[in-house]
């Protein structure tokens, strides 16, 4: 009876000491069946009396048996008072949406309270009083956003253990508590050297409730708001926004935001964990298309037609009547690459969505400021986009200003030399003069000549325009150099090519049969290839960037040529479809070697020039080895040499001397050859 009295008094008066006194008491209890049972066997085993009545044994087997039963007590049973022991707390990682159907788990505060100080060293938050303690479930935190102000309710279900009054700290920062109930019943609200907090009396189990006001910080559709919560176990945080279409966000927060629609609104959940400071903001969903009503845009946009690329520069000037904004969307065509974004209070850009509008695909650009801007802001874009099919109508895609209520601008086209732009449709736009030279701005050396300009006030507004790259007819001019010698021949072509208009981007060549191609070099020449097509060799060559004038050489050779009936080689240059002769002129010029001798058979389309007319080409020395020289000024002429060896002749003048010695004569013989 004293065990049983005193482990109960050692469990009331401390609540450290009430698992051992459980045990105590437990092992007391189970000891009674023992000490009744053991007077009859002292009776029939003597053995077993003296064991149990010496005083030194029967201590020690209660200390056995009390020591076995604590341990088991704390491994499978609850405290006295129902409170938990060795909970595991962790913060809630599931999804915040669900947390209504899972099932409440009481977590102990002072537990809560050695973990927070563990890993919050300076932020360190103060235990309760000995004697009491206190468990929560269920902590929820519902924020509702409004215009004015932020209401925060604060609602946990809260357990107390023990008797007497026990102080729970609600320390906050930015928040104003406004009312406070525990249990349905209104409780005040104090302010301590760390904060605010409560007195809750127990034992009592009930709902506590807090709510408090804050005020946000609008820019247009945009806001934040800033607030340090309480630090309580297993927080969960609802959010409402006056509007389906914006996104919020918490920085710095691991948790992820999970939405789903309660009562037809959209409500956000997440869990928060060890978080206490909030840095809430919200804004439209990227590319959302939700439209800011004082939000409108200008868009001068100017597209230049070069001959690999269309390149768009887009000027975007946001206007809005009142407020702030800080970060703007832009609608890029999926089909475009934006190389470069530029403005004077430009912070940072990404592509964060991808989105339909009107059935055709953009990438959505958030731009985000520095700081916020007032009334106005204006960015600057560089595209670049594929040529469309020439010859065929589509339409000019450009880049958009998202979430505006209104965007109207103008459109200026310009064409390169060679490049031909018409305007096959406009809805809902209108033609304007050309602006003045200059007045768009520079992207390249040769940006063009501007070629139609035109004015929408709001959309819908689209444009079908259709290229085209006319046919470009160089001026060609091939001056040809033919080396005979008695076992090779060799063609060396100075080819130059002239556009009155246009550009030009390559070239091709047909070239003769059986002479293998070595080279072909130029200063624009970027690189060439050489094909068979119905029985000819062409080779084609292009160019690395389109040229009003260019100038190439070609170097041929064949082995084993057959002297009797030579055909003069010689290129011809043809369309780049390998289709037609382009008219052309040129020279030919033939150089025999001394040991052959050379006549014309036939000379077709050529006109017989003197050597010396050749010295724009050639230098005095080749020009002085040049027998034949022609000019020709229709594509293919033809030119047939018989060639022979020439007989050898040869002298020899023989001197001769000879040396009379005293038993020897020396003869000496020098031969001439001639």
């Amino acid at each position: 009876m004293t065990t049983l009295f005193a482990a109960s008094l050692v469990a009331i008066w401390s609540a450290g000491w009430t698992p051992a006194a459980n045990g105590a008491f437990a092992a007391a209890v189970h000891l009674i069946p023992i000490y009744l049972a053991a007077y009859p066997l002292r009776k029939v085993c003597g053995f077993l009396r003296n064991w149990v009545s010496s005083p030194l044994q029967s201590p020690a087997a209660v200390v056995l048996v009390l020591a076995v039963l604590a341990s088991s007590t704390r491994a499978a049973e609850p405290q006295a008072d129902g409170s938990p022991s060795g909970t595991l707390i962790a913060p809630y990682q599931g999804d915040p949406t669900l947390a209504a159907t899972t099932s409440k788990v009481l977590v102990p505060y002072d537990r809560f309270i050695e973990l927070w100080n563990q890993a919050h060293p300076e932020d360190r938050i103060d235990g309760i009083s000995p004697g009491v303690d206190i468990s929560l479930a269920d902590v929820r935190y519902t924020i509702v956003v409004g215009q004015e102000r932020l209401d925060l309710s604060l609602a946990a279900d809260v357990r107390i253990f023990g008797r007497g009054p026990v102080v729970l700290n609600l320390p906050v920062a930015d928040l104003a508590i406004v009312e406070a109930a525990f249990g349905g019943q209104p409780i005040q609200v104090h302010v301590g050297p760390k904060g605010n907090l409560v007195m809750l009396d127990g034992p009592h189990t009930g709902r506590l409730t807090v709510k408090a006001l804050a005020r946000p910080e609008w820019l247009g559709q945009r806001g934040s708001a800033a607030f340090s919560l309480p630090p309580l176990p297993g927080a969960l945080m609802q959010i409402h926004l006056p509007d389906d279409s914006l996104v919020p966000e918490i920085e710095g927060l691991d948790g992820i935001l999970a939405s789903q629609t309660i009562d037809g609104r959209k409500t956000w959940a997440v869990g928060l964990g060890l978080t206490r400071r909030i840095t809430l903001r919200w804004a439209p969903q990227a590319g959302g298309g939700a439209a800011d009503q004082t939000l409108s845009a200008e868009c001068t946009h100017d597209v230049y037609a070069f001959h690999w690329a269309m390149l768009g520069v887009t000027n975007i000037k946001y206007t809005f009547a009142a407020g702030q904004q800080d970060r703007f969307t832009i609608l890029l065509p999926t089909d475009a690459t934006l190389t470069a974004l530029t403005g004077a209070n430009l912070g940072d850009f990404s592509r964060v969505a991808e989105r339909t509008v009107d059935g055709r695909r953009f990438d959505v650009i958030e731009v985000r400021l520095h700081r916020p801007a007032r009334q106005t802001c204006e960015l600057q874009l560089r595209w670049l986009a594929d040529l469309p099919v020439f010859g065929r109508p589509a339409e000019l895609e450009l880049v958009r200003a998202d979430g505006v209520s209104r965007e109207s601008g103008t459109v200026t086209l310009h064409a390169v030399d060679g490049m031909a732009v018409r305007i096959a449709d406009a809805q809902g736009a209108r033609r304007m003069d050309l602006p003045a030279p200059g007045a768009a701005p520079a992207v390249a050396a040769e940006a063009g000549r501007p070629v139609a300009c035109y004015y929408w006030p709001y959309r819908p507004f689209s444009l079908r325009l259709e290229m085209d790259r006319p046919a470009v007819e160089p001026q060609i001019t091939l001056d040809q150099l033919i080396r005979i010698n008695k076992d090779r021949a060799e063609l060396l072509v100075q080819a130059s090519l002239k556009a009155e208009r246009g550009r030009i981007f390559g070239a091709a060549f047909e070239l003769p049969s059986g002479y293998e191609l070595l080279s072909v070099v130029g200063s624009a020449v970027e690189k060439y290839y050489e094909r068979s097509a119905d029985g000819r060799r062409i080779v084609h060559v292009k160019l690395r960037e389109g040229c009003a004038e260019t100038q190439l050489a070609l170097v041929l050779s064949k082995r084993d040529i057959a002297l009797d009936d030579f055909d003069v080689p010689k290129i011809t240059y043809i369309d780049p479809q390998a289709l037609s002769y382009p008219p052309q002129k040129g020279r030919l010029a033939v150089q025999v070697a001394a040991s052959l001798d050379a006549g014309a058979i036939t000379a077709t389309g050529l006109k017989s020039i003197t050597p010396r007319t050749l010295g724009d080409w050639l230098k005095g020395e080749q020009i002085n080895s040049v027998q034949y020289a022609y000019r020709y000024e229709a594509p293919a002429p033809q030119l047939r040499l018989r060639i022979r060896r020439q007989p050898t002749r040869m002298s020899v003048e023989t001197f001769a001397g000879v040396v009379v010695r005293p038993g020897a004569a020396l003869y000496t013989y020098r031969l001439r050859h001639n």
